[in-house]
């Protein structure tokens, strides 16, 4: 875990801002361009955001969150830009990053933890709330869960007088055809047959 670091240096820390699926880019600049090493913590992490020793990362002791997800904006850290990016960030992202670096010494050692102080610290804060104003979304919100109801009321009237006016065309329809006279050819016929009978018998 790195180790416990003091508050003197709250006039370095910037509180920045993103929204979920942002890339985001904490700055940091060294004070002096020779440096062996850069180390990215959290506070509330055990292990390392990010850490480079020369132009190699490490990942070994990187926290498994971060893996991918973070680089140098600068690989080489030429004239002392130290500054991080971070893709796709989340809201498990919010949280206090500091940023460490050492410089080149005549004697190299292996990879040890930077216990000097931050040179920068950010306050990330993810939020999940859309771009805009926020207050405007609450309205909106508030206006869509009355919008709704009265909508959904204004379907159902709409189809139950479209309802009762196929029934009543329906039921006309049978009206008018219960109303026509039936006609019988057959019965029709047999008068004008008889008539003609009694023509042919008079002559």
């Amino acid at each position: 875990m790195p180790p416990h670091r003091s508050n003197d240096v709250d006039q370095q820390t910037q509180h920045k801002t993103a929204h979920p699926g942002d890339t985001v880019t904490l700055s940091c600049q060294a004070p002096k361009p020779s440096i062996a090493a850069v180390e990215w913590t959290r506070t509330d992490l055990e292990k390392y955001v990010y850490f480079q020793r020369g132009r190699r990362p490490l990942t070994q002791d990187q926290d498994p969150h971060y893996v991918d997800r973070v680089e140098l904006h600068n690989p080489e850290m030429k004239n002392g830009d130290l500054s991080l990016t971070l893709k796709t960030v989340n809201s498990n992202d919010s949280g206090r990053y500091e940023c460490r670096y050492k410089e080149f010494q005549s004697k190299r050692r292996k990879r040890a933890a930077i216990n000097n102080e931050p040179i920068r610290i950010f306050v990330l804060n993810v939020n999940d709330e859309t771009p805009g104003n926020t207050e405007s979304g609450k309205h909106m919100h508030g206006h869509y869960g009355i919008i709704i109801p009265l909508l959904a009321l204004l379907i159902v009237g709409v189809v139950g007088v479209v309802g009762v006016v196929v029934l009543r065309k329906a039921k006309g329809h049978l009206n008018d055809n219960s109303d026509r006279p039936v006609v019988k050819t057959g019965l029709l016929q047999k008068p004008q047959e008889k008539e003609n009978i009694e023509e042919i018998i008079q002559v």
